[in-house]
């Protein structure tokens, strides 16, 4: 038969194959990137310069991401593609095209989970956002049924509470030596969209708000922000902050499921004694009420719940927060808005 190979020879064999397989790979992704390139640029605009396989990436450092792809937009249309780091992306800004691709075709688009949302995802999970096909529609009809106008109709009243403790926190503060008050108003407003979100959402006080919740998703989102900005953060295993956001990760998901665990015993609890309660009706009780009726509550609905309700918290707290801040500015810009 036969003799078996050197042992030499066998470890050689290994190193070659392990220097080898990232050069080809590196050639596959280039001739894919670049077949994606020619079909892609025959039906879409294509932005033009740029460089093989690295694309556009310059033009992000240099500019402002946002600007930039509005800037496109006038030049290219509606709808345009460029290419970023061995990616083809494709930028829509048409209403009617977009309803298309989220409604009636969105089996056939795919959403870019290991580079658009790679540094949200500790927060996303598998929720509705970052689920595809059948699964999307089936976590999107579910929800939908309960995420109804009337939702908001105990969302002023909520809202005045958190304005009314805003104002009672800027009162607190200090003057300064000319009798004005200086305050981070973009964290207080971080703070004022995640009080009423989670009380509206989960029947969470204020105080339980700012001394649980807040310390560990608040750290969370500003990680996941400095990673798009340095996406080599998320690599960085040898730093302090790398491990502190993996810990604030594991006790956010904890404390969520935990909630959702004590919510469905407290419900449980409810039915035994007859189905009545006095208390109010939450986002969570009305999520919670849709798993039951239309595929009961099994051994994963709580980690599903809990994806479910860090999506609706990312969505309505950092766009909100963001908005108040930037209409401050404005308004305290002093171009004729003060008066």
């Amino acid at each position: 038969g036969n003799s078996p190979m050197p042992i030499h020879q066998h470890l050689l064999s290994t190193v070659w194959g392990l220097i080898l397989s990232p050069f080809i790979l590196l050639v596959a992704r280039m001739y894919q990137y670049q077949s994606i390139l020619a079909k892609l640029s025959q039906k879409v605009p294509m932005v033009k310069g740029g460089y093989f396989f690295l694309g556009s990436v310059i033009d992000f450092i240099r500019n402002t991401p946002w600007d930039l792809m509005s800037l496109w937009h006038e030049q290219y249309g509606s709808v345009y593609s460029f290419g970023l780091l061995g990616r083809v992306c494709v930028s829509v800004a048409d209403p009617d095209t977009l309803k298309v691709m989220l409604k009636s075709k969105y089996s056939s688009f795919k959403k870019d989970l290991p580079f658009t949302y790679k540094p949200f995802l500790p927060i996303l999970g598998k929720g509705i956002v970052t689920s595809d096909g059948k699964e999307w529609m089936r976590q999107r009809t579910r929800v939908s049924k309960v995420l109804r106008i009337d939702i908001l109709d105990e969302i002023p009243s909520i809202t005045l509470k958190a304005v009314q403790r805003l104002f009672a926190t800027i009162d607190s503060k200090p003057a300064d030596s000319e009798g004005g008050k200086v305050v981070e108003i973009a964290e207080l407003f971080r703070h004022l969209a995640l009080h009423v979100i989670c009380e509206a959402l989960l029947s969470i006080d204020a105080d339980e708000c700012d001394s649980e919740l807040a310390h560990m998703y608040l750290p969370i989102m500003d990680e996941n922000n400095k990673q798009v900005w340095n996406p080599l953060r998320e690599y960085a295993v040898m730093c302090p902050f790398w491990w502190e956001h993996k810990a604030n990760i594991r006790r956010l998901n904890r404390y969520i499921e935990k909630l959702i665990n004590d919510r469905h015993k407290l419900r449980e609890e409810e039915k035994r004694k007859g189905g009545g309660s006095e208390r109010r009706m939450d986002v969570l009780d009305k999520v919670m009420k849709a798993y039951e009726e239309n595929e009961g509550w099994g051994s994963q609905s709580a980690m599903q719940l809990r994806d479910e309700l860090k999506t609706f918290i990312l969505a309505g707290h950092e766009t909100s927060a963001a908005m108040m801040t930037w209409a401050v500015h404005e308004l305290a810009d002093g171009r004729g808005l003060d008066s």
